[in-house]
């Protein structure tokens, strides 16, 4: 079977683990139902995630991630009906409003920019602040790298602000 574990299950039952015993018949409890013949592969968790390149929705937790990359303006940036990257403030403020109004109740920005046009961030930042106190959505940011001028403009109205330096 394409599904079947037995090269893992058998690493794993031949390798000395430092863990509790209840842990570990856990894990292998699950490989033999994984390597049973009539195992079906499922995935509950997919049907309540959702996603794309701006962002990823957890329904059953109420948490979403909004990616803010690359150079920001306030409309999207397009040559020949084409996305040139980055990220615009009308897009980023659709989407924030479209996590909000679908129950998310920690959205976390992923920041990577350094900054981009200065025009309508302040109104965006302020937009999102707002909307988020008004739905008791808390903001988390993370920023993964640069978050530099506008970025760092809508970096700031989290509630929580990490940064991760290498």
């Amino acid at each position: 079977m394409s599904h079947q574990l037995l090269r893992l299950k058998e690493k794993i039952c031949n390798t000395p683990h430092l863990m509790h015993p209840a842990s570990f018949e856990t894990v292998i409890e699950y490989l033999n139902q994984r390597n049973a013949e009539d195992f079906k592969l499922e995935s509950p968790l997919e049907e309540s995630r959702e996603s794309n390149s701006r962002y990823s929705y957890n329904k059953d937790i109420g948490v979403a991630v909004l990616n803010i990359d690359g150079p920001l303006s306030y409309k999207p940036v397009t040559m020949m009906g084409f996305d040139c990257g980055g990220a615009s403030y009308q897009q980023i403020k659709e989407d924030f409003t479209y996590l909000v109004d679908s129950g998310a109740k920690t959205i976390a920005f992923s920041v990577s920019s350094g900054g981009g046009e200065a025009f309508q961030m302040m109104p965006t930042a302020n937009y999102m602040r707002k909307l988020a106190t008004e739905n008791d959505v808390r903001i988390i940011t993370y920023v993964d790298g640069l978050s530099a001028s506008a970025a760092y403009g809508l970096s700031v109205i989290a509630d929580e602000l990490v940064f991760w330096f290498v």
